[in-house]
């Protein structure tokens, strides 16, 4: 209690609760429903033995361009839940902790699980990744393909990949229906 106050709209307050635990919100299409899911379904290390939501066809997405970013790789985090919080200390395991990303401060991390959740977030945001930006058509084996799915594709070079979809757009050009999606991937 008393921990955070918020001055806004009902949606900025939750969006501010999700952000604190490294999370985002996704409107239901149809219902009046808010779910609050995590930027990473598991750490990007662990992908290995991660079950894509969805696997495409080889060449049935174009990838129309790619951004690559390079970011030291971060094996240790710091999270500070201020006066009433919680701190913590997540290393990834497996390393010796050495590669120290700046400490995170949020009045909402009050409890070890909203910390690890952010501790993965923020961890996850390292290493070398690509954004592909990628063009096909909305099947019906796929439907419109959300932010948050976790999708396997072969690239412009055939590599394969997986990636999590962070934005969607639909494209109409009559008579073909096309999505826009930007997909974050770990080289």
């Amino acid at each position: 209690g008393n921990q955070w106050s918020h001055q806004g709209t009902y949606i900025t307050a939750l969006a501010e609760i999700a952000t604190a635990a490294g999370g985002y919100l996704q409107p239901h299409d149809t219902d009046p429903t808010i779910r609050v899911l995590p930027l990473w379904p598991k750490p990007w290390w662990e992908w290995d033995n991660l079950t894509p939501d969805i696997s495409l066809p080889d060449g049935m997405g174009e990838v129309e361009d790619s951004e690559w970013s390079d970011q030291p790789l971060y094996n240790r985090i710091f999270l500070e839940g201020g006066a009433g919080g919680i701190t913590a200390d997540f290393r990834r395991e497996g390393t010796n902790g050495g590669i120290l990303k700046p400490m995170v401060v949020h009045p909402l991390i009050t409890g070890m699980e909203v910390a690890r959740q952010r501790a993965i977030a923020e961890l996850s945001q390292s290493g070398r990744m690509v954004d592909k930006a990628l063009t096909m058509p909305i099947l019906p084996e796929t439907g419109v393909i959300r932010p948050g799915a976790v999708l396997h594709f072969r690239d412009e070079h055939q590599v394969h990949r997986i990636g999590i979809v962070r934005s969607t757009a639909i494209n109409w050009t009559f008579p073909v229906l096309t999505q826009s999606l930007k997909v974050q991937c770990h080289a």
